[in-house]
């Protein structure tokens, strides 16, 4: 334990108090005359924590992907500026409500097919489908976008030559969507780079055979000619079925010893 020294004449100063039994000095600090107008003490201040940012989070996570659940999120419970709500519910909608315009207008211009199902009820059996000698190729070459061809003039060769005729086709899988209410899509490129695709449609029902189906896998697929996409060159089958399936099998890097 420290001992206290006298400021003055520097004798200890016993007791632990502050009084100089040696020179009689007082060493205490001096008590705040109650007289005189005292400081008020300051308040403490607590940090200030970050609002809101959770629900950032959450807004932009359903921004992602449920967009109407956004709008009702942010509407409810972000403690944003009414304008800067209105101004985020105009831009939403103007921009869900351009895609839609866009996709009804592509249809409308570029896509033609048939006015049957993608997929029927009683579709033909696996073992008594034609198929036609009629290759994906000839098909984009004359329904391709190049100077000169009218939009209804390519229709129409669609309408005369194609729909409806049965084709058998080999390709490399580049995209799989399975759903449950609508028509399961496989998209195929028969060769690589080639500037067309296949996108064949199924009945949800072969989603457990299409699922076991993965990228890059080689298929064989038997379909009714039923569309083409114009403006993507694409090549659409309606009452697909998987013929053959070939594995794709990565190549294994050669390692040195």
């Amino acid at each position: 334990m420290a001992v206290r020294k006298c400021p003055g004449c520097g004798a200890t100063l016993k007791g632990g108090t502050l009084y100089c039994e040696y020179c009689g000095t007082d060493w205490s600090p001096p008590k705040p005359d109650p007289s005189l107008p005292q400081q008020a003490a300051l308040p403490r201040v607590q940090p200030v924590k970050p609002r809101g940012a959770g629900k950032t989070v959450i807004f932009v996570i359903l921004l992602l992907f449920c967009p109407p659940g956004a709008l009702v999120f942010m509407w409810a419970a972000m403690p944003w500026r009414r304008v800067a709500k209105i101004a985020w519910t105009a831009a939403l909608v103007g921009f869900y409500m351009t895609v839609v315009i866009w996709g009804v207008y592509h249809d409308a211009v570029y896509l033609v097919h048939a006015d049957t199902p993608k997929f029927s009820a009683e579709p033909l059996p696996t073992q008594n489908r034609p198929a036609e000698q009629i290759e994906a190729a000839d098909i984009y070459r004359q329904m391709r976008n190049l100077e000169g061809q009218e939009l209804e003039k390519r229709k129409q060769l669609w309408i005369k030559t194609y729909q409806g005729r049965w084709v058998q086709w080999e390709g490399e899988v580049e995209q799989r969507y399975t759903y449950t209410s609508s028509p399961s899509k496989l998209i195929i490129r028969p060769e690589k780079k080639t500037p067309y695709r296949i996108e064949a449609f199924f009945d949800p029902i072969y989603n457990k055979k299409l699922d076991q189906i993965d990228r890059k896998d080689r298929v064989t697929i038997s379909g009714m000619l039923w569309g083409y996409d114009i403006s993507g060159d694409d090549v659409m089958l309606a009452d697909s079925a998987i013929m053959a399936v070939s594995k794709h099998k990565p190549v294994e890097e050669e390692t040195t010893p």
